[in-house]
């Protein structure tokens, strides 16, 4: 147990920087482009002169929050007749794809993913293929 815990913190000593910036990019960054929909919904909304989303929190403030949790416990109806597992499966190797074709791209000096990479183009163009895969998987999803 104490191998496991002097190798964890050197794994973090190690990797801080990359592991703020990723949990920052996952949970900030979709926080703001909640609030920049909701702009752009109240813009719309001014523009048609109506009021916009106002019924969740003050002015609508809590707007995206309420769509994200909308989103998440809407119900998944999978037809009857339908491979449950293709169902599930192509939507996460098409947002899976999309994710690995970006770890080989450096963002800045201290973010990058997959470092010293030599066959790089091979790296960003084998997830890409990949998602071509999944939208037959989706194709066949829609038979």
């Amino acid at each position: 147990m104490q191998g496991l815990t002097q190798a964890t913190i050197e794994f973090v000593k190690q990797y801080w920087g990359p592991l703020v910036c990723g949990l920052a990019i996952v949970a900030v960054l979709p926080l703001v482009v909640g609030y920049v929909v909701l702009v752009e919904r109240k813009l719309m909304a001014d523009m048609q002169a109506r009021l916009g989303p106002m019924r969740v929190g003050p002015h609508g403030l809590l707007q995206p929050i309420a769509d994200a949790v909308k989103l998440l416990i809407k119900e998944d109806i999978i037809p009857d007749d339908a491979d449950k597992l293709v169902f599930w499966l192509a939507p996460v190797l098409s947002v899976g794809a999309a994710l690995l074709a970006m770890a080989g791209l450096a963002i800045g000096p201290a973010f990058q993913i997959a470092k010293d990479i030599n066959i790089g183009i091979l790296f960003v163009v084998q997830p890409l293929l990949a998602h071509r895969c999944s939208a037959k998987l989706r194709a066949a999803r829609e038979l």
